[in-house]
């Protein structure tokens, strides 16, 4: 009669983070073990995911016109056109700037008369509604490349970005990277983890599909693996496979090794 192993309590998985090609350790199923865990950020809510500073960047610039009533628009979008290299960022910059020096020299000589001031009222109106409602529409294009971009290097910048938002969750909530399978192209799920593959977890024909990987080195691996009940991380990997330490640089970035 055989019996299975105990998982570790739940209150154990929060503090146990993945490990992201070294990072970070993990420990997830039968072959997790309790040990000293390293220390756990604090103030993250299960499940949620921090903003890198180019997001973070990307909200401000584009929230600025609508908490500034639009007129912040003309620097706004001088920026962006400076940063596109874009003649039409460029026309909105000086269209915007235009609109609001009007705005602002019409409030500082006063407004003559009634109609004067309803156009006013409208000018503002239209500098803070289509300011706004333009630098919303432009802002991923502004920050992470767009239309203008040729589609291979938007994909691979979108690529990219999953992998780095897929590794925040690895490290800061371990269970929901195992719900979302994070790693595991051999395993159903509808959520894109960029391309990442699990070292500890993934079979032979996994690794094999990733590149860099021959099918001698996968089956190797997967033995190994095995044997020592993981890798720690891409340096442990090739210590323990005797590989060249250059030998992984292609495909560095699609590992992890979550324990």
């Amino acid at each position: 009669m055989t019996t299975e192993p105990s998982n570790p309590p739940e209150a154990a998985w929060a503090c146990c983070p993945c490990s992201v090609d070294g990072d970070v350790r993990v420990g997830f199923g039968p072959s997790w073990v309790r040990s000293s865990p390293p220390a756990c950020q604090t103030g993250l809510v299960a499940g949620q995911v921090p903003m890198t500073a180019r997001e973070l960047a990307s909200v401000g610039w584009a929230f600025a016109p609508l908490v500034t009533i639009g007129m912040a628009a003309g620097p706004c979008f001088a920026y962006a056109a400076v940063r596109r290299r874009s003649r039409a960022l460029a026309l909105a910059a000086v269209a915007y700037g235009a609109l609001s020096a009007s705005v602002v020299c019409g409030s500082a000589w006063g407004w003559g008369s009634d109609l004067e001031v309803k156009l006013g009222v409208v000018s503002v109106l239209l500098l803070w509604v289509a300011s706004s409602a333009h630098a919303l529409a432009v802002r991923r294009t502004v920050f992470f490349g767009g239309g203008e971009m040729d589609d291979a290097v938007v994909a691979a910048t979108e690529r990219i970005r999953r992998r780095d938002e897929s590794r925040r969750i690895v490290a800061t909530d371990p269970r929901l990277a195992r719900e979302l399978r994070i790693g595991r192209p051999d395993q159903p799920s509808a959520y894109d983890d960029g391309g990442l593959v699990d070292i500890n977890h993934v079979p032979a024909e996994c690794l094999r599909a990733i590149g860099g990987v021959d099918g001698d080195l996968a089956d190797r691996i997967v033995a190994t693996r095995d044997l020592v009940g993981g890798f720690d991380n891409r340096h442990d990997l090739e210590a323990v496979m005797g590989l060249d330490p250059s030998s992984l640089d292609e495909v560095g970035d699609l590992l992890i090794f979550c324990r």
